[in-house]
């Protein structure tokens, strides 16, 4: 009865034991949920911490750069109106706004400036802009801060309205005052950022005649003495012709395309030098408003940065819900555990007394049977003397299997290695720039630097791609000059290889002008010829060895290690038939004189040739070049530098 009482009382620790422990285990676990789930946030904290910064940065440089793109806007802007005015006094408003019977031309001028500086007036005549009279061209002309005004005009005014400034450059100027931005304009110059050398800018019409003193006076009602200043005669009879056929009924916009600025100017310098600036103010607000769509990424951008910092705030929110949860898991695993090493106490407590009485009843049943382990012991060392000697003879067995088996090992990591000395790279790199030059030219022109500069990124992101580069001649007739063609095509070529070498950075050892063909047939209908390129990019397939090639001495005699990288270079090239013609390059370094380099590579890609035609690779399949040290990969400054020049390449032709 005693023995069945322990037996129930041991149950019921055990079982309240194991409880405990999967309670125990079951806390741990959520514990350890909880920090894993924690350090999720924390990293999503700073990542989205990461990103506000970057974007933040972004930002920064946005705007500064929109600032100085404006600022030197301005400055260029002030700069050319300062040069245009120069010499430009009351004296010569006066002279003007005294005229009785002015020329319709130099009406047509002065209404122009009437209408840019009052612009606050035109504000509510979106559809038709009022003509001044000449009074209020006079009265303009009159006030005193005129010259001020014109000199400080501010053209962030002129932007807001675009109606008048379009109406005005349609209508008021002709065609040839209004600078576009092209290259040669002092926005265009700046836009095109601080070109290093720019020759000094002149004013259109400055070298045509003198300072305005020694311009002719503002013709009156009769022919001024100071005619015979004017230089060209034609241009006195291109006056007198337009201001006696004028005709006073024409439109604005008529008026415009019928004069020149060449009768303004015989007409008044003065007022020439106003028509100028009226053409000036035109040109810098299209600039201004061209730089408008950099103000909309900023918002983009400010937009953003909102966004992520709401991310932020609710990462860190949701860490700190997951410390209190974590905290909360460790004070109950706490509990737990001094709840269990209570028990384990307990437990180890009765597990003593058990082992007691349990070494007792041992302690008897051993001494009975010591006696018969005895005798069986003795019959037992026999079997055992007996399994030793099998097992030594299976031991000497096994023995030699596994040294066979490592024997079979090395073979086989000695032919993986031998496989692993050459193989194909494969091309996962789609470079779709291309370049287009103007007909007839093959240097690169500014609007190509963008393209190059995309490839000269991915060049960077790709240290281990080579390139292709593709010319192509002008379009021509079959009858045309194909030989000229051809070489306007490698000309190109090798200009956008010479570019990304000094303007991008790019190592020469990169680059390859794969070919150059003439220009697409007048009447070509295919997509290749009808597309609009003159250079485009291939990137080279290549057969890299993993060890270089070594020739005996500065001889093109191959050491007996290279033939076998040559072996498996062959096996790849007989594997892969669908390849095309594979370029096999010698290059040198720049110890010995130049021709002597270029002859010895050349000498050394025709006996690689030859050792992979001898393989069983077709000679038609392969074009041995020797480049000398035209094409480095590293400086020869250094010892270590000359030696990665020294080599030979397998490269696929596109």
């Amino acid at each position: 009865m005693v023995k069945i009482d322990m037996s129930l009382e041991d149950e019921r620790d055990e079982a309240f034991r194991q409880e405990t422990l999967k309670e125990i285990s079951s806390s741990r676990s959520a514990h350890v949920k909880a920090q894993a789930l924690a350090s999720d946030f924390s990293i999503q904290q700073e990542v989205a911490r990461t990103q506000v910064a970057k974007n933040q940065e972004h930002l920064h440089a946005l705007e500064a750069s929109i600032q100085e793109l404006q600022a030197e806007l301005r400055g260029a802007k002030q700069d050319e109106i300062f040069k245009l005015l120069k010499g430009l006094t009351k004296q010569h408003i006066e002279e003007v706004r005294s005229m009785k019977n002015p020329p319709l031309v130099l009406q047509h001028v002065c209404q122009t400036v009437w209408l840019l500086l009052n612009t606050e007036k035109l504000k509510d005549h979106e559809l038709e802009l009022p003509l001044p009279s000449w009074e209020d061209c006079k009265l303009m002309l009159r006030k005193g801060d005129f010259l001020t005004k014109i000199e400080y005009y501010k053209t962030e005014e002129l932007c807001e309205l675009p109606h008048v400034m379009s109406h005005v450059a349609e209508n008021y100027l002709p065609a040839d005052l209004i600078d576009e931005g092209k290259e040669d304009s002092i926005f265009g110059k700046v836009l095109a950022h601080k070109a290093e050398g720019a020759e000094k800018l002149q004013q259109p019409g400055d070298a045509a005649g003198g300072s305005l003193r020694d311009a002719p006076p503002t013709p009156r009602d009769t022919k001024p003495k100071g005619w015979s200043l004017v230089r060209n005669s034609d241009l006195v009879k291109e006056g007198l012709k337009a201001r006696q056929s004028y005709d006073a009924n024409l439109t604005p916009k008529e008026r415009a395309s019928r004069m020149t600025l060449a009768q303004v100017e015989y007409a008044s310098r003065a007022v020439a030098k106003l028509f100028k600036w009226c053409g000036l103010q035109i040109t810098a607000a299209k600039q201004l408003v061209s730089s408008m769509p950099l103000r909309a990424n900023l918002e983009a951008l400010l937009e953003r940065q909102r966004v992520l910092q709401a991310q932020g705030d609710e990462s860190e929110a949701s860490l700190a819900a997951l410390t209190a949860k974590m905290q909360e898991a460790e004070a109950d695993a706490a509990a737990h555990a001094g709840r269990q090493k209570e028990l384990e106490v307990k437990l180890q407590c009765v597990a003593e007394e058990k082992a007691k009485k349990k070494r007792e009843t041992e302690e008897i049943e051993a001494r009975r049977q010591a006696e018969e382990n005895k005798a069986k012991n003795e019959e037992r060392a026999s079997e055992l003397r007996n399994q030793r000697r099998e097992q030594e003879s299976a031991a000497e067995l096994a023995r030699r299997a596994e040294s066979a088996a490592e024997q079979a090992e090395l073979e086989r990591k000695r032919r993986v290695s031998m496989k692993g000395m050459a193989k194909l790279t494969k091309v996962d790199v789609v470079i779709k720039q291309k370049v287009v030059f103007a007909k007839g030219k093959k240097v690169v022109h500014d609007l190509n630097i963008p393209a190059l500069l995309a490839v000269v990124e991915i060049m960077r992101d790709h240290p281990q791609i080579k390139l292709g580069i593709q010319g192509r001649g002008d379009v021509v007739d079959p009858s045309g000059n194909m030989d000229f063609q051809v070489r306007l095509a490698h000309d190109r070529a090798e200009s956008v290889c010479n570019w990304l070498v000094s303007q991008g950075g790019v190592s020469m050892g990169r680059l390859r002008t794969t070919g150059s063909e003439a220009g697409p047939s007048s009447g070509g209908s295919s997509p290749d010829e009808t597309e609009d390129w003159h250079v485009r990019f291939h990137v080279l397939q290549e057969v890299q060895i993993r060890d270089k090639l070594e020739f005996s001495g500065s001889s093109a005699t191959l050491r007996p290690a290279s033939i076998t990288t040559l072996q498996q270079v062959a096996a790849i090239l007989l594997e892969n038939m669908d390849l095309g013609k594979v370029m096999v390059e010698g290059h040198s370094c720049t110890d010995g004189p130049a021709d002597w380099n270029k002859t010895l590579s050349r000498e050394r890609a025709d006996s690689v040739l030859e050792c992979l035609t001898n393989a069983g690779v077709q000679e038609s399949r392969l074009l041995p070049f020797g480049y000398g040290y035209e094409k480095p990969l590293h400086t020869n400054d250094t010892r270590e530098g000359r030696h990665s020049n020294r080599r030979v390449e397998f490269l696929v032709v596109p």
